[in-house]
């Protein structure tokens, strides 16, 4: 299942941009996480888009660091939290928007979870 979450993360980001996600990009497809994707449904529109992509994204790069024993979640942790932990992270570092979206996710993630 974690594969299959980055494929689909990767193709999403790959079928719309030809160059690398900035942080920028991923906080604008970010913005309206807190509302959960039920509350988008039944209409399929860009903000549920965004959501989803926002959530594989972020849980795709989740599952490649705790793989690699990078980040190291408490038992229980969602992934709701775990993509509201990025989103946070995001909102709070404005000046490092610019930066690729892949390096952000880790400094996020290595703050909120790191391994001791």
């Amino acid at each position: 299942m974690k594969t299959i979450k980055m494929v689909f993360a990767l193709g999403i980001i790959g079928s719309s941009n030809c160059y690398a996600l900035t942080g920028d990009h991923l906080y604008q497809r970010c913005i309206n996480l807190d509302a959960s994707i039920e509350d988008h449904a039944p209409t399929c529109n860009q903000v549920l888009v965004d959501t989803v992509m926002c959530r594989w994204y972020v849980l795709g790069m989740s599952d490649a660091l705790v793989d690699d024993e990078k980040i190291c979640p408490s038992h229980g942790v969602v992934d709701q939290q775990i993509a509201l932990v990025v989103k946070k992270y995001l909102s709070e570092h404005p000046e490092s928007l610019n930066r690729d979206a892949v390096e952000l996710v880790e400094d996020a993630l290595k703050k909120a979870f790191p391994c001791k």
